[in-house]
């Protein structure tokens, strides 16, 4: 009767929780799509790259591989089986495809990968562009989010808007910061880039349910800004607005991929793409931003 008891307020117990910490281990791995230039002509396919798991309200990656042959050998062992996934776009379950893990890998950044075993829906192919194409700069379709669970219904309601923010003196302070090391036309040395509010374009905006922003914002082409590589800075700065002139300034160089509540804790995660000149990579964050964590690797 006592072990009844207590079998019984354990489960009570379990049902006054709040939902996020009864949030399921997931993981998240990204759909791409790889690009062989050969010749004259490039040869494509679908891979699947293990990225990020959750077994409550953190995400963590996989440990960095040691760049070495033994390494890149013994790695197959670790990303061996198969798994089954939800393919995504937001909240919205496209198909369903499966992967296994492959016998070897052939270059440092094809460790973590998987070979895709399902023909892909109509939704997944969508027109290729530079904008993912890395250091090799072959145009490939856009990533896509894969999960082994459904998220749940992203309760913050972020959504695309018309770009009509205005940045903010901190935002000019922290783009500043952030780009001390560039030049600015020829200059042999480094110095301080004079930047003011109409030197800066929002490119891209959006919006939560209480109005909070994540804005994309770009340096005009008349700043003549030149990056560490001495190439025109035509990097995205990316901001958390947490309204009024409070922002988090989140990093440059990256895409936004897709955002969803992938671990279903209530809260909405941010999937991005890094573009890094020969690094690329994916950073996860979540907690308003507040938290992040990224898989990188080099583009040979």
């Amino acid at each position: 009767m006592l072990l009844h008891k207590i079998c019984i307020g354990f489960a009570l117990l379990l049902m006054a929780l709040p939902q996020k910490a009864l949030a399921k281990s997931t993981e998240i791995g990204v759909l791409e799509e790889q690009c062989e230039p050969r010749g004259l002509y490039s040869v494509y396919n679908a891979r699947v790259r293990l990225a990020f798991t959750s077994t409550g309200q953190s995400w963590k990656a996989p440990e960095p591989f040691v760049q070495d042959i033994d390494t890149l050998k013994s790695a197959p062992v670790k990303f061996a089986g198969k798994k089954e996934w939800f393919l995504l776009s937001h909240n919205k379950t496209i198909a369903k495809v499966n992967s296994k893990g492959v016998e070897e890998y052939d270059w440092y950044r094809d460790i973590g990968t998987h070979q895709l075993l399902t023909a892909l829906p109509a939704e997944a192919k969508g027109p290729r562009t530079g904008t993912y194409a890395g250091w090799l700069g072959c145009p490939v379709r856009k990533p896509m989010v894969l999960s082994t669970t459904v998220p749940a219904k992203d309760t913050e309601n972020w959504r695309k808007e018309q770009p009509a923010y205005l940045p903010t003196q901190e935002i000019i302070v922290q783009i500043r910061r952030s780009i001390e090391d560039f030049y600015q036309d020829r200059e042999e040395k480094p110095r301080e880039i004079a930047l003011s509010k109409k030197d800066l374009i929002v490119k891209h905006q959006f919006g939560s349910e209480s109005n909070k922003k994540l804005v994309a914002i770009q340096l005009r082409p008349n700043v003549h800004v030149r990056d560490a590589a001495g190439a025109p800075d035509r990097s995205l700065y990316w901001f958390y607005v947490d309204g009024g002139t409070r922002v988090k300034f989140i990093g440059r160089g990256l895409v936004l991929v897709d955002w969803a509540d992938y671990n279903s804790d209530g809260y909405t995660d941010f999937l991005f793409w890094i573009d890094d000149n020969n690094v690329s990579g994916y950073l996860l964050t979540w907690n308003k931003f507040a938290d992040r964590v990224s898989v990188m690797w080099n583009n040979y």
